[in-house]
């Protein structure tokens, strides 16, 4: 009985041994690590330098005529060049419409403002008109550049020579 065991055995270990493939057959897989999916690049918007220049229509300073020694508020137009902005974001006719309407407020509230009223008070002392007190944006411009070098010689050239003026 020892025999017919030990020969089942046997047998049983040579049939688990032909089962067996050789280890150089073996295929190993190697672990890769999975790494998570990288997104494109989103596209960085080109920086921009901007000025504007707006021309107002505006009282200039109180003036004695000399030949009845009237008082009167000479009007004439003066323009404003503003400072270089820089902006990332991408520029449409929307967008500048846009910035030059915020900068006009800015404009309108800080400068102009104090401009309007100063005459008006002028005006109100020498009986004048308060007409001649208001002032009037005539033109407002913007001016994109791609470099600050440039956007500043151009407006060191509109400071300089008025060549951006544009009278309406």
């Amino acid at each position: 009985m020892k025999k017919i065991l030990f020969l089942l055995l046997f047998v049983s270990f040579l049939f688990s041994c032909q089962n067996q493939k050789p280890a150089d057959s073996e295929v190993v897989t190697p672990y890769v690590e999975e790494t998570p999916a990288i997104e494109p690049a989103k596209s960085i918007p080109k920086t921009k330098y901007v000025f504007t220049v707006f021309v107002t229509h505006e009282p200039l300073e109180l003036v004695t005529s000399s030949y009845d020694y009237s008082k009167y508020i000479e009007k004439g137009y003066r323009q404003y060049v503003l400072d270089i902005e820089e902006l990332t974001d991408s520029i449409t006719e929307d967008f500048k419409y846009r910035f030059l309407d915020v900068v006009e407020k800015d404009l309108r509230e800080n400068k102009l403002k104090a401009v309007a009223s100063y005459y008006t008070s002028v005006a109100t002392a020498y009986n004048i008109s308060p007409s001649y007190a208001e002032v009037q944006i005539k033109s407002r411009d913007i001016f994109i550049f791609d470099s600050y070098k440039d956007a500043s010689i151009a407006r060191q050239e509109a400071i300089q020579n008025e060549q951006y003026i544009s009278k309406n």
